[in-house]
Order: structure tokens, then C-alpha cells, then sequence
């Protein structure tokens, strides 16, 4: 492959990379749920709601909400539900992957998983700074999904494969 290949290659890759740096900061690093739910997919939105909702269904229904209703108004771009700050603050408290813009990374090449749907890695850089052939690194998958408009977003950050709604939902 050439100089030319590669640029051509990495600027194609550029904005699934930007995005998925843009979840991670938003998330982990700024601890930004606004932000964090702009980057991420309605799927993996639902599935995150619902694991939230699935020990809580019963205190939930006995204060008289709908579950769907709740799932189906926290799945917004930008939520209004008087439940979306709990959820907010609930989520973030579990957001201590410790990165930072210095020592992490995401390795560069997403692996192709399905039609518009591609895995990247989120790391700490090696202190070579670069992967070595046959190390293995701890990593944060980042499964990403594009759609027409809305671009690339995260659909799973705790598994590998598209999350699977319900009750409760599948992650892995």
C-alpha cells in the first residue's frame, strides 16, 4: 500500500474515529450524559435504559409509570423526563474507565462486523507508542453504527455484538 493508500484510508476512517473519541470524552472523561447520549445509538440507548429500568420495574410501576413510556421518552436526543437526571447521575457514577486525552487512544482499523456497523478499540497507548505485532492489550470495545444523517454512533460499549432489547436486554 502506498503513502497515498494509507492517507486515503485514514481519512476515510476519520469520522468514525471522531465520534467514537467524541463518546469516550463526553463519558468518561467530561462524565457529560447529555453529550454521551448524542453520541450514541437508539438501540444501545434503549438496551441502556432498559438495564437501568429491569430491577426497578416493580417500585417503578408501583409509582405509577409505564415502563415503555419511560424507555420511550429517555430514548430522545435530549431527554425531558423527570427521571433522566437519576438515570444521568446513576450511569456516570459506573464511568471510571480512567481515560484521558494524554495516555489513551483508539486503535486505528475498525473491524468490519456487519453493513454499517464497525468495532473500534479504545486503549492505553503503549509506551512503545505504538502496538506491537502479537502483544495483546487491554481494551474498551466501542461498537459503532452509522446511519444515514446522524452519522456514526456507539451501539455497544460493553459488548462486542448489537445489543438485543427486552426485559431485560441482551449487551453481550
Amino acid at each position: 500500500m502506498t503513502s497515498a493508500d494509507d492517507d486515503e484510508q485514514y481519512a476515510a476512517q476519520a469520522p468514525i474515529m471522531q465520534n467514537a473519541w467524541a463518546f469516550a470524552k463526553a463519558f468518561w472523561i467530561d462524565h457529560d450524559m447529555d453529550e454521551t447520549w448524542l453520541c450514541t445509538d437508539p438501540l444501545m440507548r434503549r438496551c441502556w435504559v432498559q438495564t437501568w429500568l429491569y430491577p426497578l420495574l416493580d417500585q417503578l410501576r408501583a409509582d405509577g409509570y409505564d415502563p415503555e413510556e419511560v424507555v420511550e421518552a429517555l430514548l430522545q436526543d435530549e431527554p425531558r423526563h423527570e427521571l433522566w437526571p437519576i438515570f444521568a447521575r446513576t450511569q456516570l457514577k459506573g464511568a471510571d474507565l480512567p481515560v484521558d486525552t494524554e495516555t489513551w487512544g483508539l486503535k486505528v482499523n475498525p473491524e468490519p462486523i456487519a453493513l454499517d456497523v464497525e468495532l473500534l478499540h479504545l486503549l492505553p497507548k503503549p509506551a512503545s507508542g505504538a502496538i506491537q505485532a502479537g502483544e495483546r492489550y487491554a481494551t474498551q470495545p466501542l461498537l459503532m453504527r452509522y446511519e444515514e444523517g446522524e452519522g456514526w454512533r456507539v451501539l455497544n460499549l460493553v459488548g462486542t455484538v448489537p445489543p438485543t432489547p427486552g426485559w431485560p436486554p441482551t449487551l453481550q
